[in-house]
């Protein structure tokens, strides 16, 4: 819940910060075309009770229009050290290790690894119910804690036939064990006695079991060095260009003609770790993004160009982009740190496995440095998207206690930080507050507060439909199913929907109240609940509709 002070931490993070929330608009020229960052951010989102730490990137590459091919992808490298708590990261799927050290050289940054889920039988798990089955048998059949009897019942019954490791059925009875396993934990938390403790270890081997009757393993599902492609042979299809922009788990694809006109290339990435507020993160990341033409009859694949972006970790736990803004890394193939990479990756081989890696030209080296420079430099200044040019008008009302400093104050403690982030709140507050008093920047900045309540008033009208929704639901299941909606859940619910009601009144008649009590709190609690019950299709058809017909 975000009290005065939590906000005003907000403030202090948003105002230090404004340099690095500037939406990056950079062009950098190439011989193959240009590449531009439609967004190159820092990226230090809190999320509930963890936070991230790492980059935003939106990439695209406009091919040459005379540009002698049929098709451009990107390849990007990585090179890593960063630790969180002190440990190294390592994504399974990378197998980052079978091509170089990534902390002390670049790796072609793919993932030829995908994981896969299957389902078990733990017969520890029936083992475990029945012997908190034979702690609660009491003399003459009687129960030591009553409590205990029907959701141990109908536990076991589950356990013992083996239902939740069904490809059909297992993750419906995972979730009902789930259930029955909470409220065993629930019945023997205050237990006291000589038996308490082995029936509290007892329900949490249970839990353990369960958890081992989901299995994760790794299958080869890419040999493609290319951005956002997972093929396995030159035959396999390239990932398709979307029709609408920022398609939910969309990674990039590369750049072809239509109509004898080139559509850019594109590169998505969100780098960083997640992990709790308080657990150190330190180091960085240093990417090389370079453009490729595919081979074609007569000629060769080959590098067109590269740039670099990154970001580095600074106390506490704040990632700065490092470069600051999109560098030209070569302006005609790419680095010798990435014609290194190259390498490497041409003669990965993954054990157990006949594949070999799709190749990368090899042919090419990295363009000459012009003397008198130590590096290639870029070909075009950085182009930052700006509010509107300064007028010579006089400063009208631009003092701390002007109302529209009113507004921005007010607006501190009503935006939660992720919406802050997303809508560039910090951005903007710091370009209104280097140039206060001036007219057109006011007038900008009072119509964007008018656009960004509006917002809110919007965020408010859903979450209000989701509250009505789950409650409305909860309430007809706990009269058809008490067992497993119980009616003691639905009161809870309704009486803090009808308290955040008046919050919510509140709001819709211009009166604010904090972004915590609003928005942060009652979506963390409704998340909860809906993780517990939307494992079942009841549960999900009924929210889902009530939320199409409040629309």
């Amino acid at each position: 819940m975000q009290s005065s002070v939590g906000n005003h931490a907000v403030q202090r993070l948003l105002r230090p910060s404004l340099s690095q929330s500037f939406l990056q608009r950079k062009k950098v020229a190439v011989a193959g075309g240009v590449f531009e960052d439609v967004t190159y951010e820092a990226d230090n989102e809190p999320l509930v009770g963890q936070k991230k730490t790492g980059a935003k990137m939106k990439l695209e590459f406009q091919p040459r229009a005379d540009l002698s091919a049929d098709r451009v992808s990107l390849v990007q490298t990585v090179k890593r050290d960063m630790r969180v708590g002190g440990q190294a990261l390592e994504q399974g799927t990378s197998l980052m290790s079978l091509r170089g050290n990534v902390e002390r050289e670049p790796v072609v940054d793919v993932e030829p690894m995908s994981e896969r889920e299957s389902r078990q039988v733990v017969p520890e798990l029936d083992a475990a119910l029945q012997r908190l089955e034979g702690l609660n048998a009491g003399a003459g059949g009687a129960s030591v804690v009553p409590a205990l009897t029907k959701p141990l019942q109908d536990a076991r019954a589950i356990a013992q036939s083996g239902s939740y490791a069904s490809p059909e059925t297992g993750k419906l009875k995972t979730g009902l064990l789930l259930v029955h396993l909470g409220k065993l934990r629930k019945a023997v938390q205050s237990l006291s006695g000589p038996s308490a403790d082995a029936m509290r270890k007892a329900v949490e081997d249970a839990a353990s079991a369960l958890r081992q009757a989901t299995v994760k393993t790794h299958e080869l599902t890419s040999v493609d060095p290319r951005y956002a492609e997972r093929r396995l042979g030159p035959s396999d299809p390239f990932v398709q260009r979307p029709r609408e922009a920022n398609v939910p788990e969309h990674f990039g694809h590369s750049a072809t003609k239509r109509d004898g006109e080139w559509l850019p290339a594109q590169l998505r990435d969100w780098p960083g770790p997640i992990a709790d507020p308080g657990t150190p993160v330190t180091g960085g990341m240093t990417f090389e993004v370079a453009a490729m033409a595919e081979a074609t009859a007569s000629v060769p694949a080959s590098f067109l160009g590269s740039v670099r972006w990154g970001f580095k970790v600074t106390l506490p736990n704040t990632a700065k982009l490092d470069p600051a803004e999109l560098t030209l890394a070569d302006p005609g193939t790419a680095s010798a740190a990435f014609f290194g990479a190259v390498e490497r990756w041409n003669r990965m081989r993954v054990p157990g496995s006949t594949r070999k890696p799709m190749p990368l030209p090899a042919h090419q080296s990295p363009s000459p440095i012009p003397p008198g420079r130590s590096s290639p430099s870029a070909a075009e200044p950085a182009k930052s998207v700006r509010a509107p040019a300064k007028s010579q008008q006089p400063a009208v009302g631009a003092g701390p206690s002007s109302p529209l400093a009113r507004r921005w104050d007010k607006m501190l403690d009503v935006v939660p930080v992720s919406k802050a982030q997303e809508k560039q709140f910090g951005a903007n507050y710091g370009i209104w507050l280097e140039r206060r008093g001036d007219p057109l920047v006011d007038k900008w900045a009072s119509d964007y507060l008018d656009w960004l309540t509006k917002s809110l008033l919007d965020d408010a009208k859903r979450l209000d439909a989701r509250w009505s929704a789950i409650t409305k639901v909860l309430g007809n299941l706990s009269f058809a199913l008490s067992k497993i909606v119980p009616r003691e859940r639905f009161n809870e619910v309704s009486k803090r929907y009808e308290a955040w009601g008046a919050l919510y009144r509140a709001a819709t008649s211009g009166q604010f109240p904090a972004a915590g009590p609003l928005f942060d709190d009652p979506t963390k609690y409704l998340n909860g609940i809906d993780g517990q019950y939307n494992w079942w299709p009841a549960w999900t058809s009924g929210v889902q509709q009530l939320m199409r017909e409040a629309k």
